[in-house]
């Protein structure tokens, strides 16, 4: 008998060799605060470019922190093209050491384009759109009709799964701690697609989630997380436990 075969025949090279690559570590960043306290706060998106205020840069530097503490540093940071998301990703990249090359760009994690929504508060939006229509997509992740939101949200989707799937499609990626630094607007999309309760969807400025994920499965390994708490959070559960 030759060898890779058996008495009812061939073996291919899969069925001899199991290979499990070990899953990509995708870490969430909402961006810091744009507004301070006391100003009144409007849904920003696409249209409206906004830096952070010294409040969110606090919160970058925090995000930073945390993940030195729990020895997260990343491998690559991906962050959104909009002014308050690269800030916090350079602020962070500074706080835990990584070159300036690991930093890109990624149109994927582009905010939302409210249309209709943009600039206005949520009582305004409300008051115009139906309270019901604002509570869809604030507790249960539903996209509104008839508001004018940009791209669609199948695109929106279709991005997202590109970013959730690079450990499967790459090889590069298995086993390397990424930070993607977007919006709320992408990351309550996101919480949809990996089963996460709309209720607990939001991810609050300056707070960050937890994903591991690989070719076979995507869990889910924590959820709006205070960066001053994920040292302790991962002593009790950790990553690729």
């Amino acid at each position: 008998m030759r060898c890779g075969e058996t008495p009812w025949g061939k073996v291919s090279a899969s069925a001899v060799i199991y290979k499990r690559n070990p899953p990509m570590r995708l870490i969430l960043a909402r961006h810091g605060n744009t507004f301070n306290l006391g100003e009144k706060v409007v849904w920003i998106g696409a249209q409206t470019d906004l830096p952070l205020v010294d409040k969110g840069r606090e919160q970058a530097r925090e995000i930073g922190f945390g993940l030195s503490r729990a020895k997260l540093k990343p491998d690559v940071i991906l962050t959104g093209p909009l002014a308050r998301m690269r800030e916090t990703a350079a602020i962070v990249a500074g706080v835990v050491g990584c070159p300036a090359a690991s930093l890109k760009v990624d149109d994927r994690l582009q905010d939302l384009d409210y249309g209709l929504w943009e600039g206005k508060s949520s009582v305004e939006i409300a008051r115009q759109f139906g309270h019901d229509a604002l509570l869809a997509w604030e507790c249960g992740n539903r996209w509104p009709n008839n508001a004018g939101w940009q791209p669609s949200q199948q695109k929106v989707i279709d991005n997202i799964n590109s970013i959730l799937s690079m450990g499967a499609i790459d090889d590069w990626y298995n086993d390397k701690t990424v930070l993607a630094v977007s919006s709320s607007g992408i990351f309550r999309l996101m919480s949809r697609l990996v089963g996460v309760i709309p209720d607990l969807a939001k991810i609050a400025t300056g707070h960050i989630s937890l994903i591991e994920t690989s070719a076979s499965k995507t869990h889910v390994h924590g959820w709006n997380i205070h960066p001053g708490s994920l040292e302790q959070y991962l002593r009790h559960a950790p990553l690729d436990a």
